[in-house]
């Protein structure tokens, strides 16, 4: 039985930089990974070759010269382990459970083992393994971090890295803090470690260990804290069935760190796999959401369940059981699209709205001019908001917001509105003018020809004291006349 799970139907803006930027990491050590292990399987398979004798007979204490193949195994075995006492000991234990030699025979096989190891260990180029991998019985917490980035194959590394980017995008997404989610990574990192070494000294031999396998873990058990109902995408085959199917976060981290839990208790062998500390960084991976992430997962949920039953209105309309055609999945995408739409400007007017009450009319304006990028072709909603603000009685941000829609008023020819935007603006202060000496021109002429005379000399003359030489004179004077005429 094959469970995948592979991506995750939701949408997001953002692009997690520091998930992809963890998969580069990973992808450009093991790398080098694999070039260092090639270096060392030359020397290793040359020297094996060279030491062969094919007339020893198996009563010899000289093992390594009895077949090139257990030699080469032996030989980068030891050379990849941090520390050569552990695999020394892995040995003696070896042979204390199945009494192959006396002690003093042993002791003799050891002898000889160190011995070629030195020759060999001196050709060799220094394992990178070794440098990377932990070792339970040293609690260094570099090597807890260099470990994870780590891996022992390219299969190893490319299960990891299936599983990492159907999980850790969204996760980092929902976090919304590039040093939080680096933080959450560390820390499940050091807490896999710290777990394994307690295990090896209550029962076990120390064996190095190295792969992101726990911090997959970790961030399966974030996400069913973070979004349990989050639909995952998972091929799923079992016999004659193979399918893809949308599971919920909740379902498969129980499924696999209680797989795991259950093999880590129920067999002695684990094939080599570090089950503590998949358990380990599932479980941590849920604490810390639990302890550190609680208020985060209140600011995302509402937006969240949106988006989930957004996708699932997607996923239900391609099954037809909301429409049969494409019309209708278009127009499902439109609806929610309108719906992101009004929910963004509300948070915006939110915003605005308690700047302008706690009488920060300076935080207002800057909030204006950083979305002004995002909402100026639609002119409306610039007109809806400065009306808004007359009501708030702040005559700073009002006026602010009132030469904005004048401007992109004038641009679009709707010269009503914007005189109604100007009268409204000398009404809160009688100095008011525009910045842009065109437009006041512009808009003192819209306003002779609408006989609002008193607006156009309020406009002309404040603009005159304002920006003065930028005008140009020569209409300026024909408007002072024709409005001193007509008054």
């Amino acid at each position: 039985m094959l469970i995948l799970p592979h991506s995750i139907e939701l949408g997001f803006e953002k692009q997690p930089y520091v998930t992809y930027i963890i998969i580069i990491l990973c992808v450009v050590i093991h790398y080098f990974q694999d070039l260092n292990r090639e270096e060392i399987t030359t020397v290793s398979t040359d020297y094996c070759e060279s030491i062969y004798d094919p007339s020893l007979n198996d009563d010899t204490l000289d093992l390594l010269r009895l077949s090139p193949e257990d030699c080469q195994q032996v030989l980068e075995s030891m050379h990849s382990a941090p520390n050569k006492e552990i695999e020394i000991q892995w040995y003696e234990d070896y042979n204390d459970e199945n009494q192959e030699y006396s002690k003093e025979d042993f002791n003799k096989v050891m002898q000889a083992i160190s011995e070629h190891y030195e020759e060999f260990n001196y050709q060799a180029p220094r394992s990178l393994d070794a440098k990377l991998e932990y070792d339970p019985s040293t609690l260094n917490p570099i090597k807890a971090i260099t470990a994870v980035l780590s891996h022992g194959d390219w299969w190893h590394l490319i299960g990891n890295m299936i599983f990492f980017l159907a999980f850790a995008p969204a996760v980092e997404i929902l976090i919304q803090s590039t040093l939080k989610y680096v933080a959450v990574v560390i820390a499940i990192s050091l807490v896999t470690a710290l777990t394994y070494s307690i295990s090896t000294f209550i029962d076990g031999v120390p064996i190095p260990t190295l792969g992101l396998s726990g911090v997959v873990m970790g961030m399966i058990g974030l996400s069913a804290y973070l979004m349990p109902n989050a639909k995952i995408r998972t091929f799923v085959w079992f016999f004659h069935f193979a399918r893809n199917l949308s599971i919920p976060a909740w379902i498969l981290a129980v499924w696999y760190i209680g797989w795991d839990t259950w093999d880590l208790f129920a067999y002695s062998d684990n094939s080599g796999i570090n089950l503590v500390a998949h358990v380990s960084g599932g479980i941590a991976g849920y604490l810390i959401g639990f302890f550190w992430l609680k208020r985060c997962r209140e600011e995302i949920r509402e937006e969240l369940d949106e988006e989930i039953e957004y996708r699932r209105s997607i996923r239900a309309d391609r099954l037809g059981t909301l429409s049969s055609d494409r019309s209708g999945q278009h127009r499902i995408a439109n609806q929610w699209r309108e719906h992101y739409a009004k929910q963004e400007y509300d948070r915006f007017v939110d915003r605005l709205y308690r700047c302008v009450k706690a009488g920060k009319d300076s935080d207002a304006i800057v909030l204006m001019l950083e979305d002004y990028d995002l909402y100026k072709d639609s002119v409306e909603i610039y007109e809806t908001l400065f009306w808004e603000m007359k009501a708030y009685h702040h005559r700073r941000s009002m006026l602010c917001l009132g030469r904005l829609n004048i401007g992109e008023l004038l641009g679009q020819r709707q010269y009503a509105r914007a005189l109604a935007i100007a009268e409204a603006c000398f009404e809160a202060a009688e100095e008011f003018a525009l910045a842009d000496p065109n437009d006041v021109i512009l808009l003192a002429n819209q306003a002779c020809k609408q006989k609002r005379h008193r607006l156009a000399n309020m406009l002309v003359n404040n603009a005159e004291a304002a920006v003065g030489a930028d005008i140009d004179l020569s209409q300026l004077q024909y408007l002072k006349t024709e409005l001193g005429n007509v008054t």
